[in-house]
């Protein structure tokens, strides 16, 4: 009896379904659980980080920039109120060339300074034309009072005619009668002296064009200038003893003849003298610059001995 109850009442352990098994680890819950509100939180956290801040160029990356060539593109950067920045690329501004350069300006200042020294120069020498009165008739021997110009065919007859040659017997004689020493009467109106021919003539060049003269006085100039009567630069340029044609223009343009022919224009507007006294004042003048040739012109004349006139120099100042 007791083994029958014995079978009975043990009886094998009933199964358990499956829906009431024991449940799984919770840690693995768990960690799906986290790993799911991590997912979820994501998003939220990547809205709500900064924006990464513009990494600010350093003074060696500038400087490449900088030393850029100006003709590349340089890119403008606006920043608008999204954060967003938008680029935008311009074509290269030409540069603007200046209308006058430094070389040019200092050219033409040049030329301004140049001009305005020479019409000071011409003004000074109107003042001086113009300046004062004129200076009075003196004369230089008895003979100037009686020169007739129809007998003068040459440098050599103007010497005899205006130059007191009876007085000369030799070389010395003939410096003395022939070359002026000291300052002429109108030395203070033109700032020149006998004593510095050099300067004398490049003060008397540019009289030739800053004198003009009209009507008898053009006409008394042409007449003495025009004619063989000495009045040139014969000795270095061979034009003859008439400097200027029959209107009046020059024949050669070297120093000496516009020296002679200026000085000639000057005494007529600014002296009472007569023909014969301007021409022997201007043929001393060209005693001065040709010393060698008129004294010489002097001793032939007179009759003296020329043996003597290697010592005189031929020519004073530049042709």
């Amino acid at each position: 009896m007791e083994e029958e109850l014995s079978k009975e009442d043990i009886k094998e352990p009933q199964k358990v379904p499956a829906e009431t098994e024991a449940p799984k680890d919770h840690s693995e819950t768990k960690k799906v659980q986290e790993k799911k509100e991590v997912d979820e939180e994501k998003p939220v956290l990547e809205e709500k980080k900064p924006a990464p801040e513009e990494k600010k160029p350093t003074q060696e990356e500038k400087k490449p920039a900088q030393e850029a060539p100006k003709k590349a593109a340089h890119p403008k950067v606006e920043k608008h109120h999204t954060g967003t920045t938008k680029t935008h690329s311009h074509a290269p501004r030409k540069r603007h060339q200046p209308f006058l350069s430094t070389p040019l300006i200092s050219m033409i200042v040049l030329v301004v300074v140049l001009m305005a020294f020479n019409e000071f120069q011409i003004i000074s020498l109107t003042g001086a034309v113009a300046g004062g009165e004129k200076t009075k008739t003196y004369s230089a021997s008895e003979k100037l009072q009686n020169v007739n110009f129809a007998e003068i065919k040459s440098t050599g007859h103007a010497v005899a005619a205006v130059f007191p040659v009876e007085d000369i017997i030799d070389t010395q004689s003939a410096i003395d009668v022939i070359i002026p020493t000291g300052d002429p009467v109108y030395a203070e109106q033109l700032g020149i002296s006998y004593d510095d021919p050099v300067t004398g003539l490049d003060k008397l060049v540019p009289l030739e064009k800053a004198v003009q003269l009209e009507g008898e006085e053009q006409a008394r100039y042409i007449n003495l200038v025009s004619n063989p009567y000495g009045i040139s630069c014969e000795f270095c340029c061979g034009v003859g003893p008439a400097g200027a044609s029959k209107d009046g223009r020059s024949k050669c343009g070297c120093k000496h003849n516009p020296a002679v022919l200026g000085l000639t224009k000057w005494l007529i507007q600014n002296t009472e003298w007569t023909d014969a006294e301007i021409l022997y004042e201007v043929l001393r003048w060209k005693s001065l610059f040709f010393p060698k040739n008129m004294v010489e012109l002097g001793l032939k004349v007179a009759g003296g001995d020329t043996s003597s006139l290697a010592e005189l120099p031929g020519m004073v100042g530049g042709c």
